[in-house]
């Protein structure tokens, strides 16, 4: 029984060609250069409205507190944000909007998992994306993991390479592997782990560290990291990072369909 209910959710992850989900990292909200692309991106994908929109932070380009001033003014800028996503009713209708925090955005400081924004920040904004009853705005944890049909999807906004530079004992055999982030990957799934650097380096709550484990390794991760886009595959698992929104623009669109990643890019002065 089990499977042919599980062939019967292959053939429609199959026949949703159109099906897609779009990544940005670095949302810098205080910058007006990521509004200007994110007009361009919501008029593009106005024609064809994407699944989701998984937005991750950086929030802000400059690092808040937990104080109530800076919950207040991430507050306003994400209530800026909602009255920008509901000028476009089509997005509304078909999409969802799923936001992920960055590493200097208020919350736990340098401990994962980080949880979601504080409900301070994101309550109007959840009050406003509604459609037909259903609230549109998805508030998560980093990391974070997303289902679809047979497929998962792990997404972790971290700067994750510069750490592991600071605190290797071996450096990288830069000569075989000229490009840094082949050594990210290469790390991250040998050691199946999101967070292979000890806990001195960087502190866990051992109680959600499962949040964290590679094994089985899921269909695609999403690595939101400080670097130039890329995509990496290894043992059926693909590896990406949407680069960085705000400062070059980049951006990445995943087809379940076909497993593929691809990167993608907005020029604006």
């Amino acid at each position: 029984m089990q499977t042919k209910k599980k062939k019967k959710i292959l053939k429609i992850e199959k026949q949703n060609d159109d099906e897609m989900f779009v990544f940005v990292s670095q949302l810098h909200l205080d910058v007006q250069n990521a509004w200007n692309r994110l007009k361009v991106m919501f008029d593009g994908y106005s024609a064809q409205p994407p699944r989701l929109f998984i937005l991750c932070g950086n929030f802000t380009q400059h690092r808040l507190s937990s104080t109530v001033e800076d919950l207040n003014k991430l507050k306003r800028y994400f209530n800026k944000l909602a009255t920008f996503i509901s000028c476009y009713p089509v997005l509304l209708k078909h999409s969802k909007f799923v936001f992920v925090p960055g590493p200097q955005d208020p919350g736990v400081d340098f401990v994962l998992p980080r949880p979601r924004l504080s409900k301070i920040v994101t309550r109007t904004m959840e009050q406003k994306l509604v459609h037909e009853g259903v609230c549109k705005a998805v508030f998560m944890s980093n990391p974070c993991r997303i289902r679809y049909c047979t497929q998962e999807i792990v997404i972790f906004r971290s700067d994750l390479l510069k750490k592991l530079r600071r605190n290797c004992v071996v450096p990288p055999n830069v000569k075989q592997w000229p490009d840094l982030e082949k050594h990210l990957v290469t790390t991250v799934l040998a050691q199946s782990h999101l967070s292979p650097i000890p806990l001195i380096c960087q502190p866990r709550y051992w109680k959600y560290d499962h949040s964290l484990r590679l094994y089985p390794l899921p269909d695609v991760i999403i690595l939101a990291d400080s670097l130039n886009q890329f995509n990496e595959k290894e043992k059926n698992c693909t590896i990406s990072n949407p680069g960085e929104f705000s400062k070059n623009g980049q951006f990445s669109v995943y087809f379940p369909s076909q497993k593929v990643v691809e990167l993608s890019g907005i020029n604006q002065d």
